[in-house]
């Protein structure tokens, strides 16, 4: 079948739910989720649902950086900033926020945003032994220096021994995924790459336009990136999620995907 310009090759398992690349056996490994599709496919519904029927859980990933905050009057930003930068330490720098959010001069990023990797001053001379460092104490399986910090995924993050019956899954864009399908250790870990589908790309492009303000050169480029991308999935996709907007029995379409991808979870779960 045919979405837009994003073909299903796989034929459907589940309601909803279309199989694409054979897994192999999983003798015993834990399974790791991916979750990608195009920019205004429902990837953060989805997640949202299968989060609170305790089928997913989201992969937390790590940075190096510090904790950003908001401040609450735009025109005291610059002196809170300014404030902020006299820490010399993580300890330092989270006792001032703290003082922020107590005073009410600020709104501060989740405590459980990240892993918050131990942290220090830049240093050119410095900085890439600094990183080697972190790969090593965190046990990064994946990492990448950009905005002037470091971020990474812990081999931690993965592990879910504290129940066996939810799968972790990063949320991610297709370029992410083809590197953490090579990087994820294939010997402790199966990688279970699934695809949202929308009705047609035409579905992301209101699903943009409704979420937040865009310029039309920004959607222009989603859109194409888009369409470049569909043609990619094929070639690692396990599973295609279909986000219908249509009703199904009188029922929203997200209901019956979340039914049965909460059914293919539970039996993914208990394959061996």
């Amino acid at each position: 079948m045919e979405t837009g310009s994003i073909e299903i090759p796989g034929l459907e398992i589940y309601p909803n739910i279309y199989k694409g690349i054979e897994l192999l056996p999983r003798n015993n490994r834990q399974l790791v989720g991916i979750l990608i599709g195009a920019s205004g496919a429902g990837k953060d519904r989805i997640m949202c649902e299968m989060m609170a029927l305790n089928k997913f859980t989201h992969i937390i990933t790590a940075t190096a950086r510090l904790r950003r905050f908001n401040a609450t009057n735009p025109a005291e930003e610059d002196r809170l900033k300014e404030i902020a930068s006299t820490a010399l330490t993580r300890e330092h720098h989270n006792k001032i926020l703290k003082t922020f959010e107590k005073e009410g001069l600020a709104t501060l990023e989740p405590e459980n945003a990240y892993v918050w990797m131990r942290w220090m001053m830049p240093s050119d001379k410095t900085e890439e032994q600094y990183h080697k460092n972190l790969i090593q104490e965190y046990q990064l399986v994946e990492s990448d220096a950009h905005n002037e910090s470091f971020y990474g995924l812990p081999k931690s993050s993965l592990m879910m021994i504290d129940n066996p019956w939810v799968i972790p899954v990063i949320r991610g864009e297709i370029n992410g995924a083809v590197t953490l399908n090579q990087l994820i250790p294939q010997d402790e870990f199966q990688v279970v790459n699934f695809t949202v589908v929308p009705d047609s790309l035409d579905q992301c492009q209101e699903e943009m336009l409704d979420r937040a303000a865009i310029s039309e050169e920004e959607l222009n480029n989603r859109i194409q990136k888009n369409i470049e991308d569909s043609q990619r999935y094929k070639d690692i996709t396990n599973f295609y999620i279909k986000n219908t907007r249509a009703e199904i029995n009188g029922r929203p379409g997200i209901e019956t995907t979340v039914n049965s991808l909460a059914q293919l979870t539970e039996d993914l779960l208990k394959s061996e």
